[in-house]
């Protein structure tokens, strides 16, 4: 069971989900013994998918992607370092797609 979290506040994305609410549904999947992953794309508000990250330790999966197709004045290499080091503090299972690796100066997708 899979959820997005982008960050982003209702007023940034007015007709999406409450992040808070999917975050609920997940715990619940996660206590039921459902295999759960968290999808962190597209990033529109950085710190705040650093605080969701902290929270969703449980998940058995993580997925970081950057925001694309649209102007940002995110430094993405900085943000990517960032989870990158709190997935690994963690202990967490991450992937870091492509094009977010790609910023960071690395070709390879983490898997």
């Amino acid at each position: 069971f899979g959820v997005t979290i982008t960050g982003a506040d209702k007023s940034m994305e007015p007709n999406a989900d409450r992040a808070e609410d999917n975050f609920i549904e997940l715990v619940k999947a996660h206590h039921m013994g459902i295999k759960t992953w968290v999808s962190f794309e597209p990033v529109i508000a950085p710190k705040a998918v650093l605080k969701w990250i902290e929270q969703t330790y449980f998940a058995d999966k993580i997925k970081i992607g950057k925001l694309n197709h649209r102007k940002s004045d995110v430094e993405w290499k900085a943000f990517g370092k960032d989870c990158e080091a709190l997935c690994r503090r963690l202990h967490l299972n991450y992937y870091i797609k492509g094009d977010l690796r790609k910023e960071m100066g690395e070709n390879n997708e983490t898997d």
